[in-house]
């Protein structure tokens, strides 16, 4: 996620590949089904960037 907001979408892209080779089944919503953010806009904040690093929903 960092790397998508510093603009390193390529490198993010990369490592989204990596873990999806790892976790073929990571979603991002399995993953904050898992990890509940305490406020709406940060969760809505990982959305975006793991979307934007190309981690399926």
């Amino acid at each position: 996620m960092a790397l998508v907001k510093t603009g390193d979408t390529k490198r993010a892209t990369q490592i989204a590949r990596e873990l999806l080779k790892v976790d073929p089944e990571f979603t991002i919503s399995g993953f904050l089904s898992r990890i509940p953010f305490p406020v709406e806009s940060m969760s809505a904040t990982c959305r975006e960037t793991l979307r934007a690093a190309g981690v399926p929903d």
